[in-house]
């Protein structure tokens, strides 16, 4: 494979890989059990809040603090979006040093990209 197809193909899996992650953390149970809610208690744990639902739940008020500002930006697809893009630009120039990790990232980056592809085709399936 050419240099230039492999670098398209590459930044595909970079696209579908970080709207997959972007999605499980922002929308799907496990990054809300795993990032927003440990990170919402820890902020409201030290700056406090004033948001409460009828649920009995809370949020991060992100007028407190620079703590709860983070914990309202892990509710927010374009905000968390956008570090998760970088971590997996990072992720992909790091496995390029070497054939194995590009291989590997590659394997994982399209396990990411073909579980949000079939996630949103079978949605729309129903």
């Amino acid at each position: 494979m050419n240099d230039t197809l492999a670098t398209i193909i590459d930044l595909l899996l970079v696209l579908g890989a970080t709207l997959r992650l972007t999605r499980l953390a922002v929308v799907d149970d496990l990054g809300v059990w795993w990032l927003q809610d440990p990170i919402t208690r820890w902020a409201v744990s030290r700056e406090g809040s004033t948001v409460t639902y009828e649920d009995g739940s809370y949020a991060a008020d992100p007028d407190r603090g620079w703590r709860n500002k983070l914990a309202e930006g892990t509710t927010c697809g374009f905000c968390i979006g956008f570090w998760i893009g970088c971590l997996v630009i990072g992720s992909w120039l790091i496995a390029s040093h070497t054939d194995t990790l590009t291989f590997a990232w590659r394997i994982g980056a399209l396990a990411f990209t073909l579980n949000y592809l079939a996630g949103h085709i079978s949605g729309r399936m129903d």
